[in-house]
């Protein structure tokens, strides 16, 4: 569902029609889905468990970057749910707090300026948004300390700095095969 959402979401970027090259297509979004995931997975090992790169959050915030509204949306649901399906403790948040981050980054998508390091520090703002959207609906908000938001916001400006010249680079490998 997540490959076929992604599908249609990388033939809006790239404006290609269906059909040429798009088991390719296919392949290397599921590859880069499942990569993010085991990247957001495998951080727990690290020294601070508690900082991990939200690699689904980096996904949708690209593709609320460079897609349109509705074949975007559907695929930051679809990463919202299979996100959620990897265990969490309170259902429907992570989708939830996805589409609306989607949405508001689509709304300022055209007001602000998003080239070069402003984009990091955009998507620092953008993650204290959506992790406070997610702890305020599950009711955990007001135990979670502002130093580790920040903390948390910041590994994700870091993330962004080295995942989105790649997802770049997968956007214009896939442009030149059509």
């Amino acid at each position: 569902v997540i490959g076929m959402c992604l599908y249609g979401i990388i033939d809006q970027i790239t404006g290609s029609p269906r059909g040429e090259g798009a088991v390719r297509r296919f392949f290397l979004i599921t590859v880069l889905y499942l990569f993010l995931m085991v990247l957001s997975f495998s951080a727990k090992y690290l020294p601070l468990p508690a900082l991990r790169l939200d690699g689904s959050l980096l996904l949708v915030l690209y593709l609320g970057l460079t897609t349109k509204l509705w074949p975007g949306g559907l695929g930051v649901l679809a990463i919202g749910f299979a996100t959620e399906a990897l265990g969490v403790p309170v259902h429907g948040v992570l989708p939830l707090s996805y589409i609306a981050v989607f949405v508001l980054v689509r709304i300022l998508r055209n007001g602000i300026y998003l080239e070069g390091p402003t984009r990091f520090v955009w998507v620092f703002l953008l993650t204290l948004v959506q992790k406070g959207i997610e702890f305020s609906w599950m009711g955990e908000i007001h135990r979670i300390s502002p130093l580790w938001i920040l903390s948390l916001a910041g590994v994700e400006s870091l993330g962004a700095y080295f995942l989105f010249p790649l997802f770049e680079k997968l956007t214009r490998l896939v442009n030149e095969e059509r």
